[in-house]
């Protein structure tokens, strides 16, 4: 594989990163940065690390190219990214605090090592209070939860996010390099094209462990829905890209948009592609204004009615296929009409029923 770092790929403009990709389907990583300034979206991190994980586990050391003594380059490597990769930066770093400012890429492979990590990142995220820190937690949670079970869980998940604290945004990446979301759907959804399975994973109550509407009590089908309504929430951006299809959720243009939403990902106002180049597992990234759940609770209840509502529908649906299709044998012939029946029955039971003779007739 070969990964193209473009001078400035963030939420908005993610694709400038997507359809550099190259060779998505070999397992030796190459890198390729500017040699100038360039900014990048934590996805780009998580993703670019995720890959080297799957270079470095298949026995191919990750080769980048010309690391520019830049700003962008250090940022790179106070991010954890060049280590990830088993690479030497050679650049001087002065290390400055990570309190309040980023979290730096984590590498999970297990349930375990997700919890340590959402108790060690409290102190990292510096919020004001402690409504602004339940939501992240949530987040990042769920969505490393959900690559995790698209993957397999032999893949890790990598994960990294950047505080601004000008605009209280936190922007989160998470990806992996496993089997990808239409694979795990596959074990009890069909799909025709990747997009399809992007678009059906973020549907609420769908899960790969089940068709029932609403999963199991282990794995409800809601973390990609709850994240993706706390995205839309708070007025920022989220994307999903796992094989040749990508789903970014655009920013509502009014306090109306944001305050519907959409079991149907179909309906919500984004950009689609079914014509990536390819990404061999999944990843995605989130924006979420730090200070948008005041009321975190009250939010969380809304989503909760919001997605039950969506499941009730799927179910009454399923039921109702379902009632359709045992009534073509449970129902008496339509040739017969009701009034016949009805006439024919009182007959036999006072012996008065007769068969007409056909004779004489032609």
């Amino acid at each position: 594989m070969r990964i193209e770092l473009p001078t400035a790929a963030r939420r908005q403009n993610i694709e400038s990163f997507t359809r550099r990709i190259e060779e998505p389907d070999e397992t030796a990583l190459t890198v390729v940065m500017p040699s100038t300034y360039f900014s990048v979206h934590p996805v780009v991190l998580a993703a670019t690390a995720a890959a080297g994980l799957r270079s470095i586990e298949a026995g191919h050391p990750v080769v980048v190219e010309s690391i520019p003594d830049t700003p962008s380059a250090r940022y790179l490597d106070r991010m954890a990214l060049f280590s990830t990769l088993g690479v030497e930066s050679g650049l001087a770093v002065h290390a400055k605090e990570e309190a309040g400012r980023f979290v730096p890429i984590n590498v999970i492979r297990s349930g375990r090592q997700l919890t340590s990590f959402l108790i060690d990142i409290v102190p990292l995220l510096h919020a004001e209070t402690p409504e602004q820190i339940e939501p992240i937690r949530y987040a990042l949670s769920e969505l490393v939860r959900n690559t995790l079970e698209h993957a397999g869980f032999s893949t890790p998940s990598v994960i990294a996010a950047q505080v601004y604290a000008k605009t209280g945004v936190i922007s989160i990446g998470v990806a992996d390099c496993g089997t990808g979301i239409r694979k795990s759907l596959a074990r009890s959804y069909e799909t025709d094209t990747d997009l399809e399975a992007v678009q059906l994973a973020m549907r609420p109550g769908v899960t790969g462990t089940t068709r029932a509407p609403g999963g199991t009590a282990d794995n409800a089908g809601a973390g990609l829905f709850f994240c993706k309504s706390m995205a839309l929430t708070s007025r920022n951006y989220m994307v999903l890209h796992s094989g040749t299809g990508l789903f970014k959720l655009l920013t509502p243009r009014n306090d109306a948009e944001a305050r519907v939403l959409y079991g149907d990902p179909s309906l919500d106002r984004a950009t689609r592609y079914d014509d990536m180049p390819g990404w061999p597992g999944t990843f995605v990234g989130i924006d979420i204004k730090l200070n948008a759940f005041a009321e975190f609770n009250m939010f969380m209840d809304y989503v909760r009615t919001a997605y039950s509502v969506d499941v009730q529908s799927a179910k009454r649906a399923t039921v109702k296929r379902s009632g359709r299709f045992e009534s073509r044998f449970q129902s008496r012939p339509r040739s017969v009409p009701s009034r016949r029946v009805k006439r024919l029955r009182s007959c036999f039971a006072r012996r008065e029923c007769y068969r007409p003779s056909l004779a004489g007739r032609t």
